[in-house]
Protein backbone atom coordinates (compact mmCIF):
# COMPACT_ATOMS: atom_id res chain seq x y z
CA UNK A 1 0.00 0.00 0.00
CA UNK A 2 1.22 3.59 -0.55
CA UNK A 3 0.95 5.90 1.86
CA UNK A 4 0.47 9.85 1.33
CA UNK A 5 1.39 12.45 3.87
CA UNK A 6 -2.16 13.37 4.63
CA UNK A 7 -2.93 9.46 5.53
CA UNK A 8 0.01 9.35 7.76
CA UNK A 9 -0.58 13.20 8.95
CA UNK A 10 -4.70 11.58 10.20
CA UNK A 11 -2.80 8.63 12.05
CA UNK A 12 -0.84 11.03 14.20
CA UNK A 13 -3.50 12.70 14.68
CA UNK A 14 -6.04 10.51 15.62
CA UNK A 15 -3.63 8.25 18.03
CA UNK A 16 -3.15 11.32 19.61
CA UNK A 17 -6.36 11.91 20.30
CA UNK A 18 -6.98 8.96 21.75
CA UNK A 19 -8.12 6.47 19.39
CA UNK A 20 -7.36 2.83 19.44
CA UNK A 21 -5.61 1.26 16.37
CA UNK A 22 -9.53 -0.19 15.24
CA UNK A 23 -10.78 2.31 15.62
CA UNK A 24 -8.31 4.80 13.65
CA UNK A 25 -8.17 1.84 11.20
CA UNK A 26 -12.40 1.77 10.50
CA UNK A 27 -12.10 5.43 10.70
CA UNK A 28 -9.64 6.13 7.95
CA UNK A 29 -11.03 3.17 6.00
CA UNK A 30 -8.18 1.35 5.44
CA UNK A 31 -7.27 -1.77 6.50
CA UNK A 32 -5.90 -2.76 10.10
CA UNK A 33 -3.31 -5.02 9.53
CA UNK A 34 -1.82 -2.09 7.08
CA UNK A 35 -2.43 -0.01 9.86
CA UNK A 36 -0.54 -1.91 11.99
CA UNK A 37 2.55 -2.09 10.11
CA UNK A 38 2.83 1.61 9.31
CA UNK A 39 2.47 2.31 12.77
CA UNK A 40 4.82 -0.04 13.95
CA UNK A 41 7.58 1.66 11.52
CA UNK A 42 6.56 5.05 12.15
CA UNK A 43 6.69 4.25 16.05
CA UNK A 44 3.42 5.79 16.17
CA UNK A 45 1.17 4.46 19.62
CA UNK A 46 -2.73 4.03 20.29
CA UNK A 47 -4.68 4.02 23.09
CA UNK A 48 -4.91 0.41 24.42
CA UNK A 49 -8.56 -1.31 24.39
CA UNK A 50 -10.70 -0.82 27.11
CA UNK A 51 -12.31 -3.93 28.71
CA UNK A 52 -14.85 -5.75 25.98
CA UNK A 53 -13.66 -3.80 23.61
CA UNK A 54 -12.13 -5.24 19.90
CA UNK A 55 -8.74 -4.54 18.48
CA UNK A 56 -5.91 -6.89 16.92
CA UNK A 57 -5.44 -10.05 18.70
CA UNK A 58 -8.48 -10.38 21.37
CA UNK A 59 -5.95 -10.14 24.45
CA UNK A 60 -8.11 -7.38 25.30
CA UNK A 61 -11.64 -8.97 24.32
CA UNK A 62 -14.11 -10.47 26.82
CA UNK A 63 -16.32 -13.03 25.11
CA UNK A 64 -17.13 -15.53 28.44
CA UNK A 65 -17.50 -18.72 26.74
CA UNK A 66 -21.17 -18.62 27.94
CA UNK A 67 -22.01 -16.44 25.57
CA UNK A 68 -20.69 -18.33 22.75
CA UNK A 69 -22.22 -21.59 21.33
CA UNK A 70 -20.34 -23.37 18.65
CA UNK A 71 -21.99 -26.04 16.51
CA UNK A 72 -19.94 -28.98 14.16
CA UNK A 73 -20.98 -29.43 10.78
CA UNK A 74 -20.76 -32.72 8.84
CA UNK A 75 -18.53 -31.24 6.20
CA UNK A 76 -16.00 -30.36 8.83
CA UNK A 77 -16.65 -26.54 9.22
CA UNK A 78 -17.82 -24.93 12.05
CA UNK A 79 -20.84 -22.81 12.88
CA UNK A 80 -20.63 -20.09 15.97
CA UNK A 81 -22.85 -17.55 17.52
CA UNK A 82 -21.27 -15.08 19.94
CA UNK A 83 -22.89 -12.62 22.76
CA UNK A 84 -20.92 -9.95 23.37
CA UNK A 85 -20.93 -6.15 24.47
CA UNK A 86 -18.34 -4.16 22.47
CA UNK A 87 -17.81 -0.11 22.77
CA UNK A 88 -18.64 0.58 18.69
CA UNK A 89 -19.53 -1.16 15.95
CA UNK A 90 -17.56 -3.56 14.09
CA UNK A 91 -16.75 -3.95 10.57
CA UNK A 92 -18.42 -7.17 8.95
CA UNK A 93 -15.15 -7.71 6.81
CA UNK A 94 -14.52 -11.89 7.75
CA UNK A 95 -10.96 -10.93 9.88
CA UNK A 96 -12.78 -8.43 12.20
CA UNK A 97 -15.27 -11.10 13.02
CA UNK A 98 -13.17 -14.09 12.90
CA UNK A 99 -11.15 -12.50 15.26
CA UNK A 100 -14.85 -11.25 17.83
CA UNK A 101 -15.38 -14.89 18.02
CA UNK A 102 -11.29 -16.33 18.31
CA UNK A 103 -10.81 -17.96 15.36
CA UNK A 104 -7.36 -17.04 14.04
CA UNK A 105 -8.36 -15.81 10.10
CA UNK A 106 -4.43 -17.27 9.30
CA UNK A 107 -5.81 -20.39 10.22
CA UNK A 108 -9.46 -20.20 9.20
CA UNK A 109 -11.45 -18.78 6.71
CA UNK A 110 -15.20 -17.35 6.31
CA UNK A 111 -18.20 -19.05 4.65
CA UNK A 112 -20.66 -16.80 5.83
CA UNK A 113 -20.75 -14.10 8.62
CA UNK A 114 -23.26 -11.25 9.87
CA UNK A 115 -24.19 -9.73 13.27
CA UNK A 116 -27.79 -8.05 15.09
CA UNK A 117 -27.62 -5.31 17.21
CA UNK A 118 -30.01 -5.43 20.12
CA UNK A 119 -30.27 -2.73 23.28
CA UNK A 120 -29.50 -3.92 26.87
CA UNK A 121 -30.45 -2.08 29.78
CA UNK A 122 -28.36 -2.67 32.78
CA UNK A 123 -28.84 -0.16 36.35
CA UNK A 124 -25.03 -0.04 36.39
CA UNK A 125 -24.04 1.01 32.61
CA UNK A 126 -27.30 2.35 31.29
CA UNK A 127 -28.23 1.38 27.70
CA UNK A 128 -25.63 -0.21 25.64
CA UNK A 129 -25.74 -2.35 22.35
CA UNK A 130 -24.72 -6.51 22.36
CA UNK A 131 -24.05 -8.05 19.46
CA UNK A 132 -24.96 -11.20 18.08
CA UNK A 133 -22.53 -12.54 15.82
CA UNK A 134 -23.08 -15.31 13.46
CA UNK A 135 -20.39 -16.49 11.21
CA UNK A 136 -19.42 -20.44 9.71
CA UNK A 137 -15.85 -21.02 9.50
CA UNK A 138 -13.62 -23.85 8.03
CA UNK A 139 -9.67 -24.39 8.56
CA UNK A 140 -7.94 -23.15 5.71
CA UNK A 141 -6.35 -26.04 3.51
CA UNK A 142 -2.71 -25.86 1.92
CA UNK A 143 -0.39 -22.91 2.70
CA UNK A 144 -1.22 -19.29 4.26
CA UNK A 145 -0.15 -16.09 2.45
CA UNK A 146 2.39 -15.20 5.18
CA UNK A 147 3.74 -18.87 4.66
CA UNK A 148 3.59 -18.90 0.93
CA UNK A 149 5.35 -15.33 0.75
CA UNK A 150 8.02 -16.60 3.00
CA UNK A 151 8.73 -20.02 0.90
CA UNK A 152 8.70 -17.41 -2.78
CA UNK A 153 11.21 -15.45 -0.57
CA UNK A 154 13.61 -18.13 1.00
CA UNK A 155 17.13 -17.88 -0.01
CA UNK A 156 16.73 -14.88 -2.32
CA UNK A 157 19.91 -13.05 -2.55
CA UNK A 158 18.84 -8.64 -2.91
CA UNK A 159 20.80 -7.64 -6.47
CA UNK A 160 21.81 -4.04 -7.22
CA UNK A 161 21.39 -2.94 -10.62
CA UNK A 162 23.74 -0.06 -12.35
CA UNK A 163 22.10 2.88 -13.55
CA UNK A 164 23.02 2.45 -17.17
CA UNK A 165 20.87 5.51 -18.73
CA UNK A 166 18.12 7.68 -17.94
CA UNK A 167 15.82 10.55 -19.25
CA UNK A 168 13.03 13.30 -18.81
CA UNK A 169 10.23 11.24 -20.50
CA UNK A 170 8.12 8.34 -18.97
CA UNK A 171 6.94 4.89 -20.42
CA UNK A 172 3.98 2.97 -19.59
CA UNK A 173 4.12 -1.27 -20.71
CA UNK A 174 0.84 -2.94 -20.79
CA UNK A 175 0.74 -6.28 -20.31
CA UNK A 176 -2.88 -7.13 -20.93
CA UNK A 177 -3.82 -11.32 -22.22
CA UNK A 178 -0.65 -13.16 -22.15
CA UNK A 179 -2.26 -16.14 -21.28
CA UNK A 180 0.86 -17.98 -20.24
CA UNK A 181 -0.08 -21.98 -21.08
CA UNK A 182 -1.62 -21.77 -24.02
CA UNK A 183 0.95 -18.69 -24.86
CA UNK A 184 4.58 -19.58 -25.15
CA UNK A 185 7.81 -17.34 -24.68
CA UNK A 186 9.15 -18.32 -27.67
CA UNK A 187 5.72 -16.73 -29.47
CA UNK A 188 6.41 -13.59 -27.87
CA UNK A 189 10.26 -13.07 -28.44
CA UNK A 190 10.26 -10.78 -30.93
CA UNK A 191 7.97 -8.73 -29.07
CA UNK A 192 10.40 -9.36 -26.52
CA UNK A 193 13.29 -7.53 -28.36
CA UNK A 194 11.37 -4.65 -29.33
CA UNK A 195 10.11 -3.92 -25.70
CA UNK A 196 13.95 -4.25 -24.90
CA UNK A 197 15.10 -1.56 -27.46
CA UNK A 198 12.37 0.48 -26.43
CA UNK A 199 13.54 0.55 -23.07
CA UNK A 200 17.04 1.29 -23.71
CA UNK A 201 16.15 5.01 -24.62
CA UNK A 202 16.16 5.64 -20.97
CA UNK A 203 13.36 7.17 -19.36
CA UNK A 204 12.36 8.84 -15.94
CA UNK A 205 9.76 6.37 -14.57
CA UNK A 206 8.85 2.92 -16.42
CA UNK A 207 5.76 1.74 -15.21
CA UNK A 208 4.73 -1.98 -16.14
CA UNK A 209 1.28 -3.06 -15.97
CA UNK A 210 0.11 -6.36 -15.83
CA UNK A 211 -3.79 -6.18 -16.88
CA UNK A 212 -5.17 -9.28 -16.08
CA UNK A 213 -5.07 -13.03 -17.45
CA UNK A 214 -1.86 -13.19 -17.38
CA UNK A 215 -2.16 -17.41 -16.96
CA UNK A 216 -4.63 -18.90 -19.37
CA UNK A 217 -5.92 -21.02 -16.20
CA UNK A 218 -6.47 -19.88 -12.22
CA UNK A 219 -5.07 -23.34 -11.31
CA UNK A 220 -1.97 -25.51 -11.82
CA UNK A 221 -3.43 -28.82 -11.71
CA UNK A 222 -6.33 -28.66 -14.16
CA UNK A 223 -6.84 -25.92 -16.60
CA UNK A 224 -9.96 -24.32 -15.56
CA UNK A 225 -10.96 -20.78 -14.78
CA UNK A 226 -11.58 -19.53 -11.31
CA UNK A 227 -14.97 -20.53 -11.70
CA UNK A 228 -14.53 -24.09 -12.78
CA UNK A 229 -15.02 -24.14 -15.97
CA UNK A 230 -12.99 -26.21 -18.33
CA UNK A 231 -10.85 -24.97 -20.82
CA UNK A 232 -8.45 -27.06 -23.02
CA UNK A 233 -5.73 -28.03 -21.72
CA UNK A 234 -2.42 -26.40 -20.90
CA UNK A 235 0.43 -26.61 -19.19
CA UNK A 236 0.94 -24.12 -16.25
CA UNK A 237 3.86 -25.36 -14.74
CA UNK A 238 6.05 -24.29 -18.21
CA UNK A 239 3.31 -21.18 -18.27
CA UNK A 240 4.58 -20.41 -14.77
CA UNK A 241 8.54 -20.42 -16.10
CA UNK A 242 7.74 -18.61 -19.40
CA UNK A 243 5.91 -15.32 -16.83
CA UNK A 244 9.53 -15.69 -14.90
CA UNK A 245 11.77 -15.76 -18.32
CA UNK A 246 9.24 -12.78 -19.25
CA UNK A 247 9.86 -10.51 -16.56
CA UNK A 248 13.22 -11.44 -16.01
CA UNK A 249 13.67 -9.78 -19.46
CA UNK A 250 12.39 -6.50 -18.60
CA UNK A 251 12.30 -5.41 -14.93
CA UNK A 252 16.22 -5.73 -14.77
CA UNK A 253 16.77 -3.78 -17.46
CA UNK A 254 13.90 -0.80 -16.67
CA UNK A 255 15.66 -0.37 -13.55
CA UNK A 256 18.96 0.28 -15.13
CA UNK A 257 17.44 2.27 -17.71
CA UNK A 258 15.45 4.96 -15.58
CA UNK A 259 15.31 6.70 -12.51
CA UNK A 260 12.06 4.70 -11.14
CA UNK A 261 10.27 1.48 -11.46
CA UNK A 262 7.37 0.32 -10.18
CA UNK A 263 4.58 -2.93 -11.31
CA UNK A 264 0.78 -2.53 -11.48
CA UNK A 265 -1.65 -5.67 -11.42
CA UNK A 266 -5.00 -5.43 -11.67
CA UNK A 267 -6.83 -8.61 -10.67
CA UNK A 268 -10.23 -8.82 -12.36
CA UNK A 269 -12.63 -10.30 -10.34
CA UNK A 270 -12.64 -7.32 -8.22
CA UNK A 271 -10.68 -4.89 -10.47
CA UNK A 272 -8.64 -4.20 -7.15
CA UNK A 273 -4.96 -2.64 -7.51
CA UNK A 274 -2.05 -3.88 -6.38
CA UNK A 275 1.37 -1.40 -7.03
CA UNK A 276 5.16 -2.34 -6.15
Amino acid sequence: MQWTDEQIGDIRKLASEGFTRRETADKLGISYDALQGKARRLGIEFQKPLKNEYDSDGTNRETPSADKKVALNADGSQTVTALMRLKHEPNKDPRTLMELCGYDPDKFEMVLGDYKVYEQHSTEDGTVPQYSIHIRVKPKQGLSINEMAEAFNDKIIPVNYGMKKSGDRNLVIPLPDLHFGWTTFADLKDMVSQLREIIMDGYNEIVIEQLGDLFHSDKIHVTQTVRGTQLDHANMRQAFHDAVKLFDQIIPLAIEYSNHVSMTAIWQPTGAVHTC
